[in-house]
């Protein structure tokens, strides 16, 4: 994106930098990564739940339990942004999967965009992971399965998190049709 400046409530902001996970490359590098940890985590609780004497068809619960699990994820984004913006963000969908988005014109400093990126791994995993430890088997490694496997849904806020550590602390993330713009504010 080129460095355009923008007028704003509190004066001038230059962009410095963008990415849009609709582009191919972004798109495809988040498809195949978390496609790939997803298929090695069923790989592994696959033989976990056949060691322990379990039909390992039964991580087709997980199936439907990411049905509902990635529009949640993607609330945490939402309330993170939300509290840190001041301002309502929006959900929406981009096939194959829901996103939340700032509110136009919305800005949060870079450490919030971190925090708010990383909010789904944090809680949904602690969420998962202490629900299991109130389940006997198998559902103790079913739902540890779905925790490991959401993990993997949060390969993309992972490397928006690499990308926005590559900018200075100063720097705040905004929208811009949905592609995650850095602003350095003018003064």
């Amino acid at each position: 994106m080129d460095q355009h400046l923008y007028n704003t409530d509190s004066g001038n902001e230059r962009v410095v930098g963008s990415i849009n996970f609709l582009e191919s490359r972004h798109k495809k590098r988040v498809e195949l990564f978390s496609g790939f940890i997803a298929l090695l985590v069923v790989f592994i609780y696959t033989h976990v739940l056949t060691q322990s004497g379990y039909s390992p068809y039964l991580l087709l619960i997980i199936v439907a339990l990411l049905i509902p699990g990635i529009p949640v994820h993607e609330e945490f984004h939402l309330i993170f942004q939300w509290v840190f913006s001041g301002r309502k963000p929006y959900m929406g969908f981009k096939f194959p999967f829901p996103y939340s988005a700032l509110a136009p014109g919305a800005r949060i400093t870079r450490n919030q965009a971190i925090v708010s990126a990383l909010a789904p791994f944090f809680f949904i995993t602690i969420i998962l992971m202490s629900i299991s430890l109130l389940f006997g088997q198998p559902m103790r490694i079913i739902t540890q399965a779905w925790a490991f496997i959401e993990m993997a849904t949060c390969f993309g806020d992972f490397y928006l998190v690499l990308w926005l550590l590559k900018y200075p602390s100063q720097t705040k993330l905004g929208n811009i049709s949905l592609i995650n713009t850095l602003f350095m504010t003018n003064e």
